[in-house]
């Protein structure tokens, strides 16, 4: 159970990433705030690059 749990904050930490780094963008693009939106991109990369990795490592 606790295999399944940790699984399940993983792939909750890469979505969460994805809504981040897309919501940095819509920033940047629509309000013209760069500091702002980058530091969502920057936040996005920081919660879970280590999900990511693990996850293209486990593709292979």
């Amino acid at each position: 159970m606790k295999i399944e749990f940790i699984k399940w904050l993983s792939r909750i930490s890469i979505i969460l990433s994805i809504f981040l780094a897309s919501f940095g963008i819509y920033i940047i693009i629509k309000d013209a705030e760069i500091l702002e939106g980058f530091m969502y991109i920057f936040l996005a990369f920081t919660i879970s690059i280590d999900h990511w990795i693990k996850l293209f490592k486990n593709k292979k």
